[in-house]
């Protein structure tokens, strides 16, 4: 897909110019924006510190893993249409709906004029995006993706390009962790995009390396052996947990990664779990829909999840009792229960849109 959110890039060619989606990526998208929505939907405790330590740069991953260099105007064109549009939308109805409700369920910063300057400044740690914080992650990485479509057509034929580009990840990633640390907000959250740069460059190695990884040795050994495959999930798992745990509480939207090199590890072992998961549900689930279509409508999720979360955080009797009660079994158990019933509500509304879009084609063809 060109990128994460809005369709499935990386692909396989049938014919001259068609494209198939790539399930065991569609599959990843949707574990990963599940884990998005939990993580939300859970405001405190060991899971959600869990899955806050990696859950932001898997879909950086993924967007690299789908990523298609083109045309810098073509490029930018798409991004703005494919990414910044929904997200100014998205922002406006975000912010009129906190402005009038905000009183009701009790916030602050009501200010339309300084709600409207973090829409086009997009860095939540100005405390002026309380209206919709997931959406800091759309300009971020449309920002991210832009500079580095730039990147690769400048280099495209210089001749050291590899050694280029791996000097530039690793300046550009060490001074987005600096401007974090030192608490500089840019714009688009700039200093994240930066951080990221690594994961993201990671996808992008992956994709294009696909077939020489998969010829290393050690690979060609153990990607047909579902036992070692287990071995290695069960105990990168542990020890992520572990390390997740001895880190601090982390955030990509709050430029907060405590110990990076635990950060990178822990990354590194859990992106390469998912992306475990998704082969081996793909395999096993050969003629599955739903994940694959929830993995088609990341960005939808991602856009409009926060409203219904809030609904059950702040508004609905008991479940937001249950929500705001220290580390349980039943907390987490609740928070996944209401982060699928979010999911659903999202999958459905886009459903139903889409059915009237269908329908409305219809009719101005007749």
């Amino acid at each position: 897909m060109e990128d994460i959110v809005t369709e499935n890039i990386e692909h396989a060619k049938i014919g001259k110019n068609k494209k198939i989606r790539i399930k065991s990526i569609d599959i990843a998208k949707a574990i990963g924006i599940f884990l998005i929505v939990l993580g939300h939907t859970l405001e405190f405790g060991e899971l959600r510190k869990f899955i806050y330590a990696f859950h932001v740069p898997l879909f950086f991953f993924l967007s690299g893993l789908c990523f298609s260099r083109k045309n810098n105007i073509i490029f930018i064109k798409k991004k703005i249409l494919t990414i910044y549009i929904p997200y100014i939308i998205v922002s406006i109805i975000s912010i009129g709906i906190y402005t009038f409700l905000g009183p009701y369920i009790g916030v602050d910063n009501l200010n339309l004029l300084d709600n409207i300057k973090g829409m086009l400044y997009a860095n939540p740690n100005l405390n002026n995006m309380q209206w919709n914080q997931p959406l800091w992650f759309l300009p971020s990485l449309m920002i991210q993706l832009i500079l580095i479509n730039l990147f690769e057509n400048i280099i495209e034929k210089a001749k050291h390009k590899k050694n280029i580009r791996v000097i530039v990840i690793i300046m550009f990633s060490i001074l987005g962790y600096i401007l974090s640390a030192v608490k500089v907000y840019l714009p688009f959250q700039l200093e994240a995009a930066l951080c990221m740069l690594v994961f993201t460059y990671t996808g992008i190695l992956v994709k294009n390396k696909k077939e020489k990884i998969l010829q290393i040795n050690i690979i060609k050994r153990i990607k047909n052996k579902k036992i070692i495959l287990l071995v290695f999930f069960i105990i990168s798992l542990v020890v992520s947990v572990f390390l997740a745990g001895y880190n601090e509480t982390l955030s990509v939207m709050q430029d907060k990664y405590g110990n990076y090199s635990i950060y990178l590890i822990v990354n590194i072992l859990m992106i390469t779990n998912i992306m475990i998961i998704s082969k081996f549900t793909d395999y096993i689930m050969d003629k599955q829909k739903i994940i694959s279509y929830i993995g088609q409508n990341t960005l939808f999720i991602l856009l409009f999840h926060k409203f219904p979360i809030l609904f059950f955080q702040r508004i609905c009797p008991y479940i937001k009792d249950i929500l705001n009660q220290e580390d349980t079994i039943i907390n987490n158990l609740i928070g996944i229960l209401v982060s699928l019933i979010v999911i659903g509500l999202c999958i459905g509304f886009k459903y139903l849109i889409d059915l009237i879009v269908l329908r409305s084609r219809k009719h101005d063809t007749n």
